[in-house]
């Protein structure tokens, strides 16, 4: 039906965090601590597709000045 909308309940996302992302992130504060960033795992999408990622590729991304 068109037009027609709902508003349903969804838990918040909390993903794993692995041990290798923890070492990451801390190399990151040791090294860079005035710089702000997002750091996450392309395995945390295999939750949710259908094709799944092999590789565990970790995304850094910064402010646009770094």
């Amino acid at each position: 039906m068109r037009g027609l909308y709902t508003i349903s309940y969804k838990p918040k996302y909390k993903p794993e965090v692995s041990r290798d992302l923890l070492k990451l992130t801390k190399k990151l504060n040791n090294r860079f601590e005035e710089v702000k960033y997002c750091i996450w795992e392309t395995n945390w999408l295999n939750e949710f597709s259908q094709h799944q990622a092999s590789k565990k590729i970790f995304i850094i991304e910064t402010e646009k000045d770094f």
